[in-house]
């Protein structure tokens, strides 16, 4: 009798106990992983046009949003760089339903809140229609110089559209004023107008869609005329090759005439621009090959080998970036090597038009993928009065300038880290505080840091019989299990040795800088395979644990971490969330850029 009243006096204190400490405990509870929704959406029996809100509520409280960067489709099954509907909760909202609103209106659709989860939510919402199209790109665009003078002129809308009262009065017409004969023809959401006979050479052409022009399916009206003006190409010199010239050097510059778009950066006009540039590389020196709003490619001296190599930029046509999913805001460029390789960085600065961005939206560089057939993000620095973004490459492709939505932590204003963490926000693997913070200097547990690199790698949450390795597992939090049993399962942690033989995982336990460096080498190599090359050392080498030396040495040599100004690594430094971050970024573009590039 005595050990049972012993017993229950015991339960007692533990139950006051947590009850006195609960408010601290929830206080300092880790952020739950979000969960992250992606899919297609239809609003009134068609696809929500471009701009269109979608909305993620719990108990009525708004979690999450994202605006519509191309019609019918948020979010990306495939690239994780596209952002997805990213919708915050805690431990308490788990199994709580989610529901969705497009443009305000009420989805069908519901989902069960998982920390964590990521999954494809496709959206039907049926409300009264009562917003009238909108022209949200043309091809040319308005402005555009050096357009082929063959070729269709298309406007594309919001959404589907069908003849308006005023569709016989939509009108090209010259610079003189002469009107233009053209076939009109509508097809989902484009108007298409094809001349009858070919433009002529360096001529500015305006086009004019009335009001009542066209309408939508549900009768609205396009409410206010829409006009835009470009010029035709000048006409062919000599052979009728590029149109620019070419000396002794091997350098050339001129119109290309191959794109139907114009300078976004504040150039175009009324006569042709440089679309094409070439430049010998110099040994000795750096090389530069620019043009004027559009493009400036600097080659550092010993970036580029090769036996009379030439680095050459040409603007190529918008066409090449639908499917992006994200509005385009700068020309699309093609820089490529001719007669060598690189072999170190170089600096691309893309100008784009400010105009073009929206309330809630940033300007970022993008990269075009062959192998995988998607755009990818790349790191970068934004001039807002210049209208530029400057990034740093070490391979050539297609690139080009993209809106994306803003992602902000009011702690993360003018620090070094806040590029890196909107970026990775944006892109759904990092989040962070219900109160609106990211607290870039707390140290990231061993459970963050499973979370994260769970989203960043797209894994499917792992179970609880792949927690079962670990003798603690009852102690790692709800929010994280599914990103801890992840890691687990592809062998990305490995956990630590007990004497009796057990292992434990330490969920709470702040991550040190070699054990996420043995981490992200373990990641690199099972993407890319083994990891040769000479790596950089460290003052402190002597001081590393025998089990991170190789793997402290290849995520330097990669590029995955640095050391400090004074030479040292410092291994056993715990790791901030904010160095976290740069870490896990820098690894998710070795990945991405070079399992699908081989470069």
């Amino acid at each position: 009798m005595g050990k049972e009243l012993l017993h229950k006096a015991m339960l007692v204190t533990l139950v006051v106990v947590s009850l006195v400490l609960s408010p601290l405990a929830f206080a300092a509870e880790a952020p739950a992983p979000p969960a992250a929704y992606y899919g297609t959406v239809d609003l009134n029996g068609r696809p929500a046009p471009v701009g269109t809100v979608i909305t993620a509520k719990i108990d009525g409280e708004v979690r999450g949003q994202i605006t519509l960067s191309e019609t019918g489709k948020y979010g990306s099954s495939s690239n994780p760089l596209i952002p997805k509907l990213i919708v915050n909760g805690t431990a308490a909202d788990e199994g709580k339903l989610v529901t969705f609103e497009v443009d305000g209106v009420t989805a069908a659709e519901t989902v069960i809140f998982k920390s964590g989860d990521v999954q494809e939510v496709n959206l039907t919402a049926v409300g009264v229609d009562a917003i009238p199209p909108t022209v949200s790109a043309t091809d040319p665009i308005d402005g555009a110089a050096g357009v082929p003078v063959s070729g269709a002129i298309i406007l594309t809308f919001s959404e589907d559209i069908i003849e308006g009262d005023a569709y016989d009065n939509v009108v090209v017409k010259d610079g003189n004023g002469d009107t233009v004969a053209v076939a009109k023809s509508i097809s989902g959401n484009a108007l298409t107008l094809a001349p009858e006979t070919n433009l002529e050479y360096d001529t500015e052409y305006t086009v004019m869609v009335p009001a009542g022009a066209v309408k939508d399916m549900a009768g609205n009206l396009l409410e206010n005329e829409y006009t835009f003006s470009f010029t035709t190409q000048a006409a062919p010199v000599g052979s009728g090759d590029s149109g620019g010239s070419s000396g002794d050097n091997g350098e050339s510059s001129g119109s290309s005439g191959s794109s139907g778009g114009g300078s976004s950066g504040g150039g175009g006009g009324g006569g042709p621009t440089q679309e094409r540039v070439r430049k010998t590389v110099r040994s000795r020196a750096a090389t530069v090959a620019e043009m004027a709003d559009l493009v400036r490619v600097e080659v550092p001296a010993g970036s580029v080998t090769g036996s009379n190599a030439a680095i050459v930029a040409e603007v190529v046509s918008d066409s090449k970036a639908k499917g992006a999913g994200m509005p385009l805001v700068s020309r699309v460029v093609d820089i490529t090597v001719e007669n060598g390789q690189v072999e170190g960085e170089i600096t691309i600065t893309l100008y784009y038009d400010k105009d073009r961005l929206g309330e809630n939206q940033e300007a970022a560089v993008f990269y075009y993928n062959e192998g995988a057939q998607e755009w990818v993000r790349v790191e970068g620095t934004v001039d807002d009065s210049k209208g530029t973004v400057t990034v740093k490459v070490n391979h050539l492709t297609l690139f080009a300038v993209f809106a994306v939505d803003k992602v902000t932590f009011k702690d993360m204003e003018n620090h070094w880290a806040a590029q890196t963490v909107a970026h990775l926000a944006s892109m759904g693997v990092i989040n962070g505080y219900p109160d609106g913070t990211f607290k870039p200097e707390d140290n990231i547990t061993r459970a963050e840091a499973a979370a994260i690199l769970m989203r960043g790698l797209k894994l499917d949450p792992g179970g609880e019989e792949e927690l079962a390795i670990f003798r603690d597992a009852e102690n790692i939090p709800v929010w994280a299990r599914g990103a801890v049993a992840a890691v687990a399962r592809e062998g990305l942690v490995k956990g630590y040795p007990q004497s009796d033989g057990s292992l434990t995982f330490e969920a709470d336990k702040p991550i040190s800088r070699a054990e996420l460096a043995a981490l992200m080498v373990r990641i690199v190599v099972k993407e890319l395979g083994p990891v040769s090359g000479e790596a950089p050392t460290f003052a402190d080498a002597d001081e590393f644990p025998p089990w991170a030396e190789e793997a402290v040495a290849v995520a330097a040599k990669e590029g995955i971490v640095e050391g400090y100004p004074d030479g040292t690594f410092r291994a056993e430094n715990t790791v901030t969330r904010a160095e976290a971050a740069t870490m896990i970024l820098r690894l998710l573009d070795l990945i991405y850029t070079e399992s699908t590039t081989g470069v």
